[in-house]
């Protein structure tokens, strides 16, 4: 995951991280490296934890507040393990 400190990072820092612009999507991107698609998430305020008794939530789950995330890329299918050795044994990564 690669965080963006603006949303509206210029395509210009995309490409010297080795993202490609998909087109027809102005979301999605393709790292050249591997051919991996990754979507865009835009930052904003998410509310995490939780707050009921719900019985599957854990003692440490709550309470439930707001936290600011950055914008950031998250790949698109699930990366396995394979890949994950590659990217960890890849040098220029």
């Amino acid at each position: 995951m690669i965080h963006f400190g603006n949303p509206n990072e210029p395509t210009s820092i995309m490409e010297m991280l080795g993202f490609e612009h998909c087109s027809g999507d102005a979301s999605r991107y393709m790292r050249s490296r591997d051919g991996m698609e990754s979507v865009l998430i835009p930052g904003g305020q998410a509310r995490i934890g939780d707050d009921t008794s719900c019985p599957s939530a854990r003692e440490n789950e709550g309470p439930s507040h707001m936290v600011e995330l950055s914008t950031f890329l998250m790949d698109i299918e699930p990366v396995t393990g394979w890949r994950f050795q590659d990217m960890m044994l890849d040098s220029s990564a």
